[in-house]
């Protein structure tokens, strides 16, 4: 099966003008073509890229998944936050955050780009689970 992560990242932008052009983009650049395949509203899906016009945000879960830098999936991906860095260095109103937690304890990894708030917004949580 593999080496199994949960990933989620959040890219806010203060600015509806800019968002709209960053959404275009990401149409219409074939470079994000496998971030597409997760651009749904599927709700029985474990991996789902969502854009929220009227919060200006991109949001994005995979649950349960291979998370590897060599996937053309996971590029596209950050790739994507790539972009979101480009964008925050031109119009000075984007920000995100990314995380990934894995399978195994103390495996977690925090990026952040832009302004620094979207990490207000998605952050790691540890709990305790009982299994009997």
């Amino acid at each position: 099966m593999g080496y199994r992560s949960e990933v989620a990242y959040l890219i806010m932008f203060n600015e509806q003008e800019v968002y709209n052009q960053f959404k275009v983009q990401y149409k219409l650049d074939p470079k994000f073509e496998r971030c597409w395949e997760d651009d749904h509203d599927n709700p029985h899906s474990s991996v789902r890229l969502q854009f929220d016009d009227e919060k200006c945000r991109v949001k994005f879960e995979a649950h349960d998944v291979k998370w590897y830098d060599t996937y053309d999936d996971v590029r596209c991906h950050h790739d994507l936050l790539t972009l979101a860095d480009e964008y925050h260095e031109k119009y000075n109103c984007v920000d995100w955050t990314f995380v990934r937690i894995g399978e195994e304890d103390g495996d977690v990894e925090r990026q952040f780009g832009g302004l620094g708030d979207a990490s207000m917004y998605l952050y790691p949580v540890s709990s305790i689970q009982w299994s009997e």
